[in-house]
């Protein structure tokens, strides 16, 4: 339209400007130009009202979507409102059962303090305890030596009770027999004869000599019970046993037991002699020539009858008080040995000399001079 407008008015066409519309929009498009405005501006219309009616139906669809999402958010909230009022009930709860915690746990602390308390208490008396039981074992173990010891004092008491008893019971029938010797005659009971005859005589002088002198060692009958009540203790003598006469000396101390009262006797009585009871082994038979048929009795030679003479129980009461029991047994066994002729006199009172010892000097010097009178 614009081109017949402008080949009408004659004047030249405008230059065409190339849009980048297709050429069959363009052939199209009326010429006039306020016509192809009002074209365009219809064009215009419908492409906003197609854009409006899009953006409409965007714009609705993003209400509906927002719709969603605030009954979403709704929803959200309202859960979150539950949790939060579930979480402060928990909370709560939670706090609760915390202080119940915390105070139980204080409790327990309490409880365990006292306990270790307590426990400290338990060690200490404990230890008090084992220092006790320790002080205790240590008394038990004393009370029981002391006890052992005891016993054995007990039975040792007892061993030398039943020992003393056979002592006093002796001592009574020694004395009560040289109380029945004295009232009778000053004389003892000999038994040295050549036939070992038991039968006593009345005076020393009635003894006959023999060959052979049958004289047994200065031995008391204890040596006898060795093997049976006491090797300590002394006996009376035996009636079918050989007797000797010991020599009394003045040195010779008492014979009393420690701590016993001391015996009175009358001064008008004649001087006793006593016999002891001694084995009846033949201490020299068989021995050498030097103690042949020529030997005679000690008991004949005249010069003895008047001189005094040991009291042998009391000898042995001397020797059984001045020695110990194993000094005691050694003398017996010592004695024995020479009685049985398994050694010689030297050996005898050399083994005497022994046993004595220096203190006892005087014990050894009665017995030399009894072996040595016997079988000069």
């Amino acid at each position: 339209m614009v081109r017949e407008e402008d080949a009408a008015s004659g004047e030249a066409p405008p230059p065409t400007v190339d849009f980048g519309l297709p050429a069959e929009l363009m052939s199209v498009l009326p010429s006039d130009p306020f016509a192809q405005l009002d074209v365009a501006r219809r064009i215009t219309s419908i492409a906003l009202s197609h854009r409006l009616g899009r953006l409409e139906a965007e714009a609705a669809r993003l209400r509906s979507q927002l719709a969603d999402r605030d009954a979403e958010a709704e929803d959200l909230r309202e859960r979150v409102e539950q949790l939060d009022a579930a979480l402060a009930v928990a909370t709560g709860r939670g706090a609760a059962e915390a202080a119940l915690l915390r105070s139980q746990l204080a409790e327990r602390d309490a409880e365990a303090e006292d306990l270790r308390e307590r426990v400290e208490q338990l060690d200490a008396a404990l230890a008090v305890a084992t220092g006790r039981l320790r002080r205790a074992e240590e008394e038990k173990e004393a009370l029981l030596r002391d006890n052992s010891a005891l016993s054995n004092t007990v039975t040792k008491l007892n061993r030398d009770v039943a020992k003393l008893e056979v002592f006093r019971k002796t001592l009574v029938q020694s004395l009560q027999e040289d109380d029945s010797s004295d009232n009778t005659a000053p004389t003892a009971r000999v038994a040295a004869t050549s036939n070992f005859s038991s039968a006593p005589s009345d005076e020393d002088s009635a003894f006959p000599t023999s060959k052979s002198s049958q004289i047994s060692e200065t031995a008391s009958s204890v040596s006898e019970e060795n093997s049976q009540v006491d090797p300590d203790a002394p006996r009376p003598p035996c009636p079918g046993r050989p007797h000797v006469f010991l020599p009394s000396y003045n040195s010779t101390p008492r014979m009393t037991p420690p701590g016993s009262p001391p015996r009175r006797f009358a001064s008008v009585s004649p001087p006793r002699r006593h016999s002891i009871s001694v084995t009846s082994m033949n201490m020299f038979n068989d021995r050498s020539s030097g103690f042949s048929g020529q030997h005679s009795s000690p008991f004949d030679a005249p010069s003895q009858t008047g001189r005094t003479r040991v009291d042998g129980k009391e000898f042995f009461r001397q020797v059984r008080n001045r020695l110990s029991y194993e000094q005691f047994g050694a003398f017996l066994a010592n004695v024995k040995e020479l009685n049985a002729h398994r050694q010689t006199r030297e050996d005898t009172l050399r083994k005497a000399d022994e046993i004595f010892g220096p203190e006892n000097k005087d014990l050894y010097t009665i017995f030399e001079s009894l072996i040595t009178r016997n079988i000069r």
